[in-house]
């Protein structure tokens, strides 16, 4: 399968160090160059180095389905700040994994992330989009988009009304499925928003991904997921972290237990991968029915539980399991 994706590039980086001081408050938004003061400082008082993995919803996603064999491209936009390498990193480490990276250099910095450990579990700390933001038309690669089986979108590029009208000839002319992962709070709003155009001004996606806090958002900006999934033929999937996961098909709700997760470490990406796998499962199948969907939600958990157990979303520590489940 050939699978093309379009969304935020970010470098992730992951620390068990605690919290500096103005990080205490919980997520805050920074500058690049402000994240490159703080990362400076984790370094210098932190006797555990850094972990740096390529990341955002829709590369996590790619990396996993790369990892399964698929063919995967990802156009998105990192900085040429030349006295940080986080985009040469990104290039290097989402190609290492498989995936065709179509990048366009910003002026400015590479959007990044930074995952700290904290005493029950990991949280983001720190977030700094910079250029990750700036998508256009022209980073697009329009064989490839026009070769795909699938197409990737992360909700938070769904209002760039210029990237999208490039892709909706592709979309409706090769009748080409597309997913969408919710990603954010703000990438669920956006996801509504797209859903409530969909059949008129917007193409419908196949497939729906979020988590609990994201559906409860779709389902507070007027999105009913389950009269959705039977009118618009929408096949809406949910994880709920320990909870399990759930999906709706034809208006019918499936669900499936949790796969416990020895050693939980760092849930980064855990959703993104869960995704993949569900992608996947079904990539194969033409008429889904509800025992597919069940076996896609078993298996997606079971490889999401085990990529908890390593620091961000590292899915070439996974290789031995992601290979047994072709």
């Amino acid at each position: 399968m050939k699978i093309y994706g379009i969304g935020r590039a970010m470098v992730d980086y992951y620390t068990n160090s605690q919290p500096l001081e103005f990080l205490s408050g919980g997520l805050v938004h920074i500058s690049g160059t402000a994240f490159d003061t703080l990362l400076l400082k984790l370094r210098q008082n932190s006797a555990t180095p850094l972990v740096r993995e390529s990341g955002g919803s829709c590369c996590n996603t790619l990396k996993t389905l790369s990892w399964l064999g698929h063919h995967a491209t990802f156009s998105g936009s990192v900085g040429n700040y030349k006295e940080c390498d986080d985009s040469f990193f990104f290039k290097e480490n989402l190609g290492a994994y498989g995936v065709k990276p179509l990048l366009s250099y910003k002026e400015g910095h590479t959007g990044r992330y930074l995952v700290v450990q904290g005493k029950k579990e990991s949280v983001i700390a720190a977030a700094s989009p910079a250029v990750a933001v700036d998508l256009t038309p022209q980073q697009i690669d329009r064989h490839a988009m026009e070769n795909a089986d699938l197409f990737l979108a992360e909700g938070m590029e769904l209002d760039n009304n210029a990237l999208w009208q490039e892709l909706f000839f592709a979309v409706k002319r090769n009748k080409t499925p597309f997913s969408i992962c919710c990603g954010t709070k703000t990438g669920a709003e956006k996801t509504a928003v797209f859903l409530a155009k969909s059949n008129t001004e917007r193409p419908t996606p196949s497939f729906v991904f979020s988590n609990d806090s994201e559906a409860r958002i779709l389902e507070e900006n007027g999105i009913d997921i389950q009269l959705a999934s039977q009118q618009k033929n929408i096949l809406f999937v949910i994880t709920h972290g320990c909870g399990g996961s759930s999906a709706y098909l034809h208006g019918e709700r499936i669900s499936a237990s949790a796969t416990p997760a020895k050693d939980l470490l760092d849930a980064t990406g855990a959703g993104d991968v869960f995704a993949g796998v569900f992608l996947h499962s079904l990539q194969k199948t033409k008429e889904i029915n509800q025992q597919d969907v069940q076996n896609a939600l078993h298996q997606a958990s079971k490889i999401a539980s085990k990529i908890t157990t390593v620091p961000l979303c590292k899915v070439s520590a996974l290789k031995g399991t992601l290979n047994s489940s072709n």
